[in-house]
């Protein structure tokens, strides 16, 4: 699979787990669980209780980084053969143990279940300081971290310290490990992972995923807004459980649907939308908003009448997931407004700042049974 896109267009998208209060990890695409956002006060003692998610709690008792993402993650390690003294010969196994590699099973016994051995790979943003009320976006490449072999990824996972507004994940080809720089909040491209909350997971279904060639990389962007009155230190984390290619047969995508005219007077109310075909039959699994500041209101449904997303949080969203997938036939339109107030003194337009523009946008993830993964964007809102 090969990068369909490149270019500037709106962008959205001594410890143990106890220490998290034992509560499931916010989720994104691929799954929903319940949760809101915390409140401002969450990454500061003793206001952890009101933080939405494990890392967010972990973080708010700790400050350790480093720790509290291997304590929050939810990802299964693959097994590993056991370690320690063998049993003496002729120690019959265990009951339930199936037969040795290569030896049919007992008569009248099914074959046990195959299942695929996944490998996990992270990249890891450089550390990143943030100046009391400062507002960043930057980016770092990475090469591909995947063994520089086509591989298809069952599932990921991501960290980030709460005051990160959104990141993206995007495949780049060519890439190579580079420092972190400065970029425009503007940057889109295909995505293999997005996220608007500390802690999010995509898992895809059974047969479900992404697929990267050996000859990608990656590339992040983060916007970042500090609104506490001391420097943040901006950390992300990013982990993938991959198989060897033939293990999937719907291949997943992004779907972008972006209206980037806006204009709302000052002090006054208003409203944007747009309208996003999907040209292909498609299985969508979930999808979110994404606004700024300003943003009241936020609803999404198909031209048939089916509403595929609603909510009036501008920061950290929590995202919808269809269980099972929604079918969506070629031809469907994806129809999507906000509502904001401008109760500020300037006329409110399109922009990637939190605090003095706005954006209107739905983000979703899909799948199709032997497609190739593009991305369904509509950034112009149509």
């Amino acid at each position: 699979m090969t990068v369909q896109f490149r270019f500037l267009i709106p962008a959205i998208l001594g410890l143990a787990l106890t220490a998290c209060g034992g509560s499931q990890p916010e989720t994104s695409e691929g799954t929903a669980s319940p949760g809101t956002a915390g409140p401002v006060g969450c990454s500061t003692a003793p206001d952890c209780g009101g933080c939405g998610t494990c890392i967010e709690r972990c973080m708010c008792g700790t400050g350790d980084f480093s720790a509290c993402v291997p304590a929050c993650s939810s990802s299964t390690p693959p097994a590993t053969p056991p370690t320690g003294t063998p049993p003496p010969p002729g120690t019959p196994p265990p009951p339930g143990t199936p037969p040795p590699p290569g030896n049919p099973p007992p008569p009248g016994m099914p074959p046990p279940p195959v299942e695929p051995a996944f490998q996990t790979a992270t990249i890891s943003f450089t550390p990143t300081q943030v100046a009391p009320g400062g507002e960043i976006f930057k980016c770092q490449n990475f090469e591909n971290p995947f063994g520089f072999t086509d591989v298809e990824i069952l599932r990921s996972e991501s960290f980030m310290t709460t005051g990160s507004h959104h990141m993206f994940v995007f495949y780049q080809d060519n890439s190579f490990n580079g420092g972190v720089e400065d970029c425009s909040g503007l940057e889109f491209g295909q995505t293999i992972h997005s996220a608007a909350r500390p802690q999010q997971i995509n898992d895809y279904p059974d047969g479900v995923g992404r697929r990267i060639v050996g000859s990608q990389g990656l590339r992040v962007l983060v916007h970042y807004l500090n609104t506490t009155p001391t420097t943040q230190t901006m950390e992300i984390n990013v982990t993938f459980d991959y198989v060897p290619p033939g293990s999937i047969t719907g291949v997943a995508g992004s779907v972008f649907a972006n209206q980037p005219f806006i204009n709302v007077p000052p002090r006054s109310p208003g409203s944007a939308g747009g309208s996003c075909g999907v040209p292909m039959d498609v299985f969508l699994l979930g999808g979110v908003s994404h606004m700024h500041q300003y943003g009241t209101h936020f609803i999404a449904n198909t031209n048939t009448g089916v509403e595929l997303y609603q909510g009036t949080e501008w920061n950290e969203p929590t995202p919808r997931a269809f269980d099972p997938p929604l079918f969506l036939g070629a031809g469907t339109r994806i129809d999507y407004s906000c509502q904001y107030n401008n109760h500020s003194a300037q006329t409110l337009t399109f922009g990637d700042s939190a605090q003095f523009n706005e954006m209107c946008i739905f983000a979703g993830t899909y799948y199709t049974e032997g497609g190739d993964g593009r991305s369904i964007s509509c950034a112009l809102g149509f």
